[in-house]
């Protein structure tokens, strides 16, 4: 009886700490603080306490202020401040959430707390939410159904104020009720009395718990009678057992028994040892033949699925790889070494049309003495356009489509077909005959796909990099109109731009923008009067501020074309000096960026070696002298030395003229 009430209790402890899990999701919710914090009632009816009570088997809600003021409540905690609860003042005083059973207006309730905390856990909480649900008839009757007791009464201060099942209307009077713990007789049946402590650890209210004699001796007859039948049962199978089983098949069949659970349970190795020639002998050859075939197919399963995954994973890497690559023409090289390790080949090449005619663009690992015939049967690949797998012989170095037995390099080739035509062809091949199997010409159409998309993607990107090209050579023409020098200077000062970019490692895309930049370097001078441009003396202050807007006035126009913004700064830049002296920002070394740098040596020789309407052209010797007298203070030292390395021997006065 004992060990009973203590279960029923416990199964009430369990719907508080329901209420405390819901009070501890609510604690952290940052809409919430802030809604306490502001007292907005409307928001906290809609979405704690009416919704609570409304929408969940919670019925009873309560926000509080951190000073105790009620803002909110529903049920029956919609008005009376629960403030004093020792729940409440543990979750106010020391942060701590907490369940247990409330004695409030003479009704026992599960009450839970918790503080709404603060996203930087400093400083006072918001407040405190409760949550609870009184324990009444429902709950005594869900208690019953649930724990195989007969019946539950509820006291509190002596007096009855719930029960289950119904037996009558509720008690007001006080009824002295026997120690807890203590059996006796209610209704003619044994019960016990159990107390219901608050957090505090006084008893909040006592529960009898009452227990059907009759339904207890009825049960305890049936397990008897059950136990009694099952222990015949088992007694005459083991008899039975005893006499058909003999000593020579247990002990073959108990191994047998063994091996399958084993294999069952997924250890597919088992080998079974009988040394007999009858049908258990038979039996144990085939169970030890069946295993060796699950796990051959299992071992070769797992090795596909291991193989596969592999394989897919290379080919999304490859795939994002291709994805971020705009020109894939320019990086042919690096896509080829991502296919030789996709595939574990020895051995990849990639042969595109040029000009109608099939050569090879790129390559990776190694040729060997056995690859020597990859380009023919590319050729007859390209000229099918259908895929194929060879075995290239040796010594002959014959091709033939039909793979062969033997030594010799296999090679798979799948053709590239753009829009319906093919564009070129992917090999691959291995010496070691195990390397490659003609099952990996799926994961290499699979490749060639993605390279076939990338490629028509480069082409497209290439011809929209001529369009641009072509806009950004009109804008710089505009300019002619304006100053005659701008025009043909702009068109000089590209072309020596990108040599010396280039001599100093720039990337394709940074050569592209650098040649960008040069073309339309000077496009800011539209802003600027003609007057001034054309002036044939040397500049006031006045007229100089003039001419030093253009790179402003350059970046504003560029600024506003989507695919030149990379190039804006470079144009802003162009007239920085090393030294921090340049406009428009007085900006110094490695903060200036390089291609601005760049811009500004092939600007200046340019500019000295060619006629101005207020002074002659500086002889190329002499320009020579002025950009390395003047490395490190208004030039970059670096891009004066690159500059000398790519024209010094080869600057004539037919280069420079304009």
């Amino acid at each position: 009886m004992q060990q009973r009430s203590a279960a029923v209790v416990k199964t009430l402890e369990a719907q508080g700490l329901v209420l405390l899990d819901q009070a501890r999701s609510f604690g952290p919710w940052t809409t919430f603080g802030r809604a306490i914090d502001a007292f907005d009632v409307p928001w906290l009816e809609a979405n704690v306490t009416t919704w609570m009570h409304d929408n969940t088997a919670i019925k009873s809600a309560q926000v509080l202020a951190p000073d105790g003021t009620v803002i909110s409540g529903a049920g029956d905690f919609l008005s009376a401040s629960l403030w004093k609860l020792p729940v409440v003042a543990r979750a106010q005083r020391s942060g701590e959430a907490g369940s247990g059973f409330q004695t409030i207006g003479g009704r026992l309730y599960l009450v839970a707390a918790a503080p709404v905390t603060r996203d930087d856990g400093k400083g006072p909480g918001h407040g405190i939410v409760v949550f609870g649900n009184r324990v009444g008839d429902a709950m005594l009757r869900a208690v019953v159904n649930t724990s195989g007791v007969s019946a539950l009464d509820l006291y509190v201060d002596g007096a009855r104020v719930a029960q289950a099942p119904g037996r009558g209307p509720q008690s007001t009077e006080t009824r002295p009720l026997p120690a807890p713990g203590r059996v006796f007789t209610r209704d003619g049946s044994p019960a016990t009395v159990a107390a219901l402590p608050n957090p505090g650890g006084t008893p909040a209210g006592f529960l009898v718990v009452s227990t059907d004699s009759g339904a207890t001796t009825v049960t305890t007859s049936t397990l008897r009678r059950t136990t009694g039948y099952a222990l015949l049962a088992a007694l005459v199978i083991a008899l039975t057992l005893a006499v058909l089983m003999t000593r020579a098949i247990r002990h073959p069949l108990r191994k047998l028994s063994h091996a399958a659970a084993a294999i069952a349970d997924g250890e597919t190795r088992q080998h079974i040892d009988v040394q007999s020639s009858d049908e258990l002998g038979a039996l144990a050859e085939a169970f030890n033949t069946m295993s060796a075939r699950i796990t051959h197919k299992l071992d070769g399963m797992s090795h596909k699925i291991r193989d596969l995954s592999v394989e897919i994973s290379s080919l999304s890497t490859l795939g994002e790889t291709l994805a971020q690559m705009p020109d894939a023409r320019a990086e042919m090289r690096q896509l080829t070494e991502m296919v030789l390790e996709v595939c574990a080949a020895s051995y990849v090449a990639l042969y595109l049309y040029e000009d109608d005619e099939l050569r090879l663009a790129a390559s990776a690992g190694d040729r060997g003495a056995l690859h020597d015939k990859i380009g023919e049967l590319c050729a007859q690949v390209a000229r099918s356009g259908k895929p194929a797998a060879a075995r290239i012989t040796a010594p002959t170095g014959a091709v033939t489509l039909e793979r062969e037995v033997g030594d010799g390099a296999l090679a798979l080739a799948m053709p590239l077909v753009m829009k319906s035509a093919v564009g070129g062809v992917i090999a691959i091949s291995s010496v070691g005959s195990d390397d490659l199997h003609e099952d990996d010409l799926s994961l290499l159409a699979a490749i060639a796909s993605q390279i076939t998309f990338a490629l028509q993607n480069a082409q497209a990107y290439q011809q929209l990099d001529d369009m641009y090209l072509e806009t950004v050579t009109a804008l710089a023409a505009a300019m002619e109109a304006k100053d005659q020098y701008t025009a043909a200077h702009a068109e000089t000062i590209s072309t020596m731009a990108v040599d010396v970019g280039r001599r100093l490692g720039l990337t394709a895309t940074e050569l592209r923008q650098l040649q960008y930049a040069a073309v339309l370097h000077d496009i800011g001078k539209i802003g600027v009067p003609g007057s001034v441009l054309d002036k044939p003396g040397r500049l006031d202050d006045e007229e100089f501020a003039l001419i030093a807007q253009h790179t402003i006035i350059g970046e504003r126009i560029i600024s506003r074309i989507r695919y030149l913004q990379p190039i804006s700064r470079i144009v802003r830049s162009a007239h920085e000096r090393w030294d921090g002296t340049g406009y428009p920002d007085g900006l110094s070394g490695e903060d200036i960026p390089l291609a601005a740098r760049i811009l500004l040596v092939c600007d200046a020789f340019h500019a000295m070696t060619s006629d101005r309407p207020y002074r002659k052209a500086l002889p190329t010797a002499a320009a020579i002298v002025e950009l390395e007298d003047n490395a490190r203070s208004q030039f970059d030292s670096t891009v004066v030395d690159a500059f000398l390395l790519e024209f010094g021997a080869e600057l004539s006065p037919a280069l420079c003229s304009s």
